[in-house]
């Protein structure tokens, strides 16, 4: 099912896709530039396996109605999350609810779970961005909150097929704003080092194999800062920056809801 979950003059698009007598429910948040239709395999999958899945197009992004290709600041974002998990909660009663986040979805979830720290039961990130790498460091000398009107072409991916890809896909951002960019990896990274407050159990996964975020001292210091006996770090060996899809996905969403399933058990 798809639906439109209204915060103000936003309107954010969600699938929704509830398993048959299900008590755990997962928010998905994708990456920048792309959008929930993405993740239709790994959706498919924890529903085979009794999880119910809220995937949202972010604000610019996807099917969401809003300004295509720009966010204006990261706490309308966190409003956005904040109006779907109500959604979820007000509708729907799930014994357990999660998110997983990947890449800028990942820097979100962390946001939103340490802002929000009564609301989530689990959270799963996904190659998440929650520094920044090198490129992007210039940034933070950028007047980028003054730029909305200047726009970045797409030209880098975790491989040239994935790029090749994304032009073709209809949904996904072959352009956005120089804010979008300051919004998440200036604005957004400053607000979790300040707020980083994350009790719920939290699964990490990233790859060796990331061309786009490398270093993984920078997870390991992240994980140091979330306090839960629960909590687990992966890197794999042979994966790149998109953890549930590529060779090797199988084994990967596999290892991410045992782990969720475990986290109810406990």
């Amino acid at each position: 099912m798809e639906k439109f979950v209204e915060n103000g003059k936003v309107k954010i698009f969600v699938r929704e896709a509830v398993a048959l007598n299900s008590e755990t429910a997962v928010l998905l948040i994708h990456g920048l530039a792309e959008h929930s239709g993405r993740y239709e395999q790994f959706i498919e999958r924890l529903n085979q396996n009794g999880i119910s899945v809220f995937a949202m197009d972010l604000r610019g992004h996807g099917q969401s109605i809003s300004k295509r290709g720009d966010c204006e600041s990261i706490n309308k974002v966190l409003t956005d999350v904040k109006c779907v998990v109500d959604y979820v909660k007000k509708h729907f009663k799930f014994e357990s609810i999660g998110i997983f986040g990947h890449s800028v979805g990942g820097l979100i979830s962390a946001l939103f779970a340490s802002i929000n720290n009564n609301e989530l039961d689990f959270l799963v990130l996904s190659s998440p961005a929650v520094y920044c790498p090198d490129k992007l460091k210039i940034m933070k000398i950028v007047p980028y909150k003054i730029l909305p009107f200047v726009k970045i072409k797409k030209k880098h991916s975790e491989s040239q097929e994935m790029l090749e890809y994304s032009k073709k896909d209809k949904y996904a951002l072959h352009k956005f704003s120089i804010r979008t960019v300051g919004v998440f990896f200036v604005e957004g990274q400053k607000l979790l080092q300040k707020k980083i407050n994350i009790t719920c159990p939290l699964l990490l996964v990233c790859g060796k194999q990331d061309i786009l975020l490398t270093e993984q001292n920078e997870f390991l210091s992240f994980m140091e800062k979330c306090s839960n006996k629960k909590n687990k770090f992966i890197c794999y060996e042979n994966a790149k920056h998109r953890i549930v899809q590529n060779d090797g996905a199988e084994q990967r969403m596999s290892e991410i809801i045992s782990w969720i399933k475990e986290c109810k058990r406990g």
